[in-house]
């Protein structure tokens, strides 16, 4: 049995990533300091062998601890141990090389070299070391910021009535009305992209008559235009064992949590009788082509069928992407499901008519969307090619060739270099048998070089990889002035979230030692005044939900897509990992930003986009000085930006929460003490309530007695002109 393994890290100066010398920054990386981990990964004590790092040569000689059980098994037929070989850069835990190799019986196991490029071992973009998959970065493209759905979808609608030959839709839902009626006004429309501005939410009337602007009518004008229209909807096949085992371990705590008022266990049940018995809209691919078909329409919806547990989740709308249209090929890249209660402005008020039935979130959700004109729209159209063309063989989408030609921005879009960079799950795709973890790096990679600020705000913070290089990047001395800014939900909608979230908080904390002081949590809440229409006469303060998946470092890198930061997204999905016999996760997009680095030119639009979500979370305008990044670089005073006004916030509501006051923004600061609850039964702990009455400056506390806490809000029926409360 060996006590060391040996090897050597090879640099590979033919090729850097996506065939470039040296990767995109054009400087040679080295081999020395690179971290060597080995593992034991069979017996009954799998586990840290021995650490070790490479020499200026790129050698490495890792001393390893010996099998404890060794030689105890034999007599029932074990072989020798499996080891795992895992190269990492000098700082963070982003995987450059792993092998798997058997121990033997020489007391120094020689390990086959591993070969890197220069762009692996270091820099900002994607490389997906050990393949050539990574999509390039991109020059040339004009990027629209599409923050929050009232901005994104309206958008969408515009781009729909705009295009010249193809529309090709890929999403996780399109709500639809029950049945198609060829009088448009007979039918309950579910989905309003953009409203018409005599609606005033304020005081909201029905919509009558044919109501503009409706994803599935825009569609059906599309394709009865002669445009070519493609819809791909995620559809989870379902294995009988696996539901079986996975309902009998749900199936108590969700009974538990239905009987004690938990919300989200509501709306399991709520699904599972809409599933079987109908009442709540209809957003899967069958009821859409139920839906054209009955319209005699020539559009196309189609489902793509993932394993149970994994969806595509990328959602994404594409305007004209053929070889004759190329001159007004346009990708969007959606936040959102086409569901009604996504719909949000910047205000985010709790109550909110043009969210119609609230079907999805009901409550104000905050969400991040991009717009790409230019060459990387070929990118993102051979995505949908890849998914659409297993789903649909008959009727295939040929891939954009040659790409859209650089453009120039519009006044309301920026110039920008951007690469397209995908989660996938195992065999999904062709030549993909282990599927793809380019999300996950390029959040790692963006952290490891980050040296100021990191601005994440997402859905879910679950994954352990993520919490890992915060807590390293906080800890390298190398970095004393990196701060590090989290918004997340106070209650994250999946089960076992919100204690996992809560609990990697503190392990951050925890593993940062000394730089847990430049690290900071924060969520978002709507405030208003008395609402007595829904019963309300105090002041009414309700959660905002976070359902974005963006993030910025120090205004060289951000990005916008469909990867929340858990395990689906990025890894492998963490709940019931057992029961569902393997790796899942799910397929995801996003789009990443370079500025200043990797030989991309400056751009504005990454701090653009902190800008303009600062802007909205704290209370200012985007163009106020104390968001300006020289002015916050020059202080150092990321961090104490958002403490600050986390602080007059929670203030504002201890002293009087009558007082309504949009410069105090919409934060508050994760309180350290707060109770996320027991997993999928947190309703036992009203995680809102606590969260509030464990907010304190000086001993002081929000007087809940002053505040009526909402924490769902109102359907609106379009028809009607009625809130559902009334």
């Amino acid at each position: 049995m060996s006590t060391s393994v040996t090897g050597q890290v090879v640099l590979d100066t033919a090729s850097g990533a996506s065939g470039t010398q040296s990767g995109g920054s054009g400087t040679q990386a080295s081999v020395s300091g690179l971290r060597v981990v080995v593992r034991t990964e069979t017996g009954l004590l799998p586990g840290i062998a021995g650490n070790g790092t490479t020499d200026s040569d790129g050698n490495y000689n890792v001393p390893i601890s010996a099998d404890p059980l060794a030689g105890e098994l034999t007599g029932f037929g074990t072989s020798a141990r499996k080891l795992g070989i895992y190269i990492y850069p000098a700082k963070g835990p982003r995987q450059l090389s792993y092998v798997s190799v058997s121990d033997t019986a020489d007391a120094t196991l020689q390990a086959d070299p591993v070969t890197l490029r220069s762009a692996d071992i270091s820099g900002w973009a994607v490389s997906l070391p050990g393949t050539t998959n990574a999509l390039p970065i991109r020059s040339g493209n004009a990027v629209r910021l599409l923050v929050d759905d009232q901005v994104a979808w309206s958008h969408v609608a515009s781009a729909m009535t705009g295009a010249q030959q193809s529309i090709s839709i890929m999403q996780l839902e399109l709500d639809l009305p029950h049945a198609y009626n060829a009088n448009q006004s007979a039918e309950r429309p579910e989905i309003i992209l953009a409203f018409p501005e005599s609606f005033d939410p304020a005081q909201p009337t029905a919509l009558t008559g044919a109501i503009d602007n409706r994803p599935e009518r825009l569609l059906l004008s599309a394709a009865q235009s002669g445009k070519q229209v493609r819809v791909m909807i995620s559809h989870s096949n379902i294995s009988v064992l696996t539901a079986i085992a996975d309902f009998v371990i749900l199936l108590v705590p969700f009974l538990i949590g239905s009987l004690i008022g938990f919300r989200p266990a509501w709306a399991a049940w709520s699904a599972v009788f809409q599933a079987l018995f109908g009442g709540g809209p209809k957003g899967d691919a069958g009821a859409l082509s139920s839906y054209f078909s009955n319209a005699g329409s020539s559009a196309q919806a189609v489902p793509f069928n993932t394993r149970m547990f994994s969806v595509i989740h990328a959602k994404a709308v594409l305007i004209d992407t053929v070889a004759g249209a190329a001159g007004n090929a346009e990708g969007i890249l959606l936040g959102s499901p086409f569901s009604a209660s996504y719909w949000d402005t910047g205000n985010h008020s709790v109550y909110e008519p043009r969210r119609g039935s609230c079907a999805g979130e009901p409550i104000p959700v905050h969400d991040v969307s991009i717009g790409i004109r230019g060459p990387a729209v070929a990118d993102l159209q051979q995505q949908f090619l890849g998914y659409w063309n297993i789903a649909a063989p008959a009727s295939p989408v040929v891939p954009l060739n040659p790409a859209p030609d650089a453009v120039l921005a519009a006044a309301d879009e920026f110039p920008a270099s951007v690469q397209l960079v995908r989660t996938v799950d195992n065999s999904t795709l062709p030549n993909l048998d282990s599927g793809e973890q380019g999300v996950l790096e390029a959040y790692l990679r963006a952290i490891e070089n980050a040296t100021e600020y990191i601005y994440i705000e997402n859905q879910y913070f679950t994954n352990e990889t993520i919490a890992t290089a915060i807590s390293a990047a906080l800890k390298d001395t190398s970095r004393p002035n990196l701060q590090v800014i989290l918004m997340v939900n106070v209650v994250p909608d999946m089960p076992f979230y919100p204690t996992w979230q809560t609990n990697l908080f503190a392990r951050i904390r925890r593993d940062a030692g000394a730089g847990a002081s430049r690290f900071g949590v924060f969520t978002a809440w709507s405030h208003t005044g008395p609402a007595p229409a829904h019963k309300h006469t105090k002041p009414v303060i309700m959660p905002d939900y976070l359902h974005t998946k963006s993030a910025v470092v120090d205004g060289s890198w951000a990005t916008i897509g469909s990867a929340n930061l858990d395990g689906a997204s990025l890894d492998q999905f963490q709940i019931l990992h057992a029961l569902q016999f393997g790796s899942f996760r799910n397929g995801e997009l996003n789009y990443v930003m370079y500025s200043g680095v990797e030989d991309a030119d400056q751009t504005f639009v990454v701090d653009q986009l902190r800008l303009q979500l600062w802007g909205e979370h704290l209370g200012m305008d985007s163009t106020d000085p104390r968001l300006s990044q020289a002015t916050l670089s020059a202080s150092n005073g990321w961090l104490q930006l958002w403490t600050d006004a986390a602080n007059a916030k929670l203030q504002g509501l201890i002293d009087d929460p009558t007082v309504i006051n949009p410069a105090n923004g919409r934060v508050l600061a994760y309180p350290q003490g707060a109770t996320s609850g027991f997993g999928l039964l947190w309703a036992w702990s009203h995680p809102h309530k606590n969260f509030l009455q464990t907010s304190v400056i000086g001993g002081a506390s929000i007087d809940l007695t002053k505040l009526d806490l909402v924490e769902q809000t109102t359907a609106f029926n379009y028809q009607t002109g009625k809130w559902a409360d009334q």
